[in-house]
């Protein structure tokens, strides 16, 4: 058994430990909320995007390149995880789909893997051939301003048909508590997909200005939309499952030092009672 000075000094490391996991959870807390108000904020220009994509897709034969699907050769994937740990199995339940995902869904393609987050980056970049470029620091604070450029590169390679298809890989945020990992097809553009106008009937509008145009400008916003809604999600379901894993660490902590000061509390008692004890005897003695 431990001595009573060994418990003393792993009591007060766990409560320095206690200390700085409730303090971690209280910024992931904050953070959190942040992330998912940027979220709520996106939505409705992402609803209405989608809304009027919808119309023009039902109501015109309209063509574009991000529409056209081709023989698949070669696909991009963009890889979203967090820069930091301590957030429970939310990058290693996505680099676990990824292992076992990816050499199936995409077997007999050329795939290349562009990541954003470091534990990505540290996944593909050792374990498996696919990694060719890593943005850093793009997932520590999600910006639309940070990731647009990057879903611009994306259009133009797909354009220049360096790539067939694009999908990115992140944690889909369901709940704080829950976050799936998915792949998402991004390019080309799934005009079936995309929902539009409940009850809208088919029919042609007068577009001010033309459709084709109007098509050529909404469709990299839809991308360019599509990148930042997955950094948002991979964000919050960062947030949401570190503040789970510090609540987790700060209960277990806290089970774990009631524990060790019952056991000191046991071991000062059985100090004190032998103690006592040869007091006792060494007072017999002497009268003895």
């Amino acid at each position: 058994m431990a001595s009573i000075k060994e418990l003393r000094i792993r009591i007060k490391s766990l409560k320095n430990t206690n200390k700085i996991t409730a303090a971690m959870k209280l910024v992931a807390t904050s953070k959190l909320k942040k992330s998912q108000d940027a979220m709520k904020a996106n939505k409705p220009y992402s609803d209405k995007l989608d809304e009027v994509l919808g119309r023009i897709s039902n109501s015109s034969d309209l063509t574009n390149p991000l529409l056209e699907v081709r023989e698949v050769k070669k696909v991009r994937i963009y890889a979203f995880t967090s820069d930091k740990g301590l957030c429970g199995s939310f990058n290693n339940g996505l680099i676990k789909y990824a292992r076992n995902t990816l050499p199936q869904q995409f077997k007999g393609k050329d795939i290349e893997v562009l990541t954003l987050g470091k534990r990505a980056k540290d996944f593909f970049s050792k374990n498996t051939e696919y990694f060719t470029h890593d943005f850093e620091g793009i997932t520590k604070s999600p910006n639309f301003a940070d990731i647009a450029p990057i879903a611009e590169q994306c259009i133009q390679d797909f354009l220049e048909g360096k790539i067939d298809e694009v999908h990115l890989l992140f944690n889909e945020f369901e709940s704080v508590l829950v976050q799936n990992p998915m792949t998402k097809l991004i390019l080309p553009i799934e005009a079936n997909n995309i929902e539009s106008e409940e009850g809208t009937t088919s029919f042609d509008y007068i577009y001010e200005p033309d459709g084709k145009a109007l098509l050529d400008t909404i469709l990299p916003n839809y991308v360019a939309i599509q990148f930042f809604q997955g950094l948002l999600e991979n964000a919050a379901g960062e947030h949401g499952a570190r503040m789970n894993a510090m609540e987790n660490a700060t209960k277990n902590s806290k089970e774990l030092i009631n524990d060790l000061t019952l056991v000191m509390n046991r071991a000062r008692q059985a100090q004190i009672t032998t103690e006592l004890t040869e007091i006792v005897s060494g007072a017999e003695s002497l009268k003895g």
